[in-house]
């Protein structure tokens, strides 16, 4: 075998090794039990409750969300951006199963800047929701607003 074809055999388990890892890193992000995974939030996403793991429309990017499992607690930490300004946003967890959804726990209260940023952390006992996914909604001013998270899978 000449060094030529060595190279070229370096060369294709080398860019398969690269093909391999590009595709599962993704997946473990998402998928490790663990977290961090980080969302995009759709502004002004009109669900009613829930999307009901039907796939998210995308609608305008309303900031991020990061979500963070610890054994049965869950911590999601919200960055919103170039949403609605307002001094009233509730953060909610929800759960969905594929069949059922319904909020989880209401995470605390913020306020967004007039040019619609603003930041907020909390936790949440999960206790019960294994092998659900979780999603994160923002309800402006009681609720006369939402932006959401599609599900993802902690």
């Amino acid at each position: 075998m000449t060094s030529r074809t060595k190279g070229h055999r370096r060369l294709l388990y080398g860019a398969m090794l690269a093909g391999l890892i590009a595709v599962t890193v993704p997946m473990a992000q998402a998928g490790n039990g663990t977290g961090p995974v980080t969302v995009t939030m759709e502004r002004h996403a009109d669900y009613g409750d829930c999307p009901q793991n039907l796939p998210l429309l995308h609608f305008a990017s309303a900031g991020t969300a990061i979500l963070t499992r610890s054994g049965d607690t869950v911590t999601v930490t919200i960055h919103s951006r170039g949403t609605e300004p307002s001094t009233n946003v509730d953060l909610w967890l929800f759960a969905t199963n594929g069949i059922s959804c319904g909020d989880v726990a209401y995470l605390g209260r913020y306020k967004t800047s007039p040019n619609g940023n603003g930041d907020k952390t909390g936790s949440t006992n999960v206790a019960g929701y294994d092998g659900e996914e979780f999603l994160v909604f923002t309800y402006f001013d009681n609720f006369a607003n939402s932006d959401a998270s599609a599900p993802v899978k902690l």
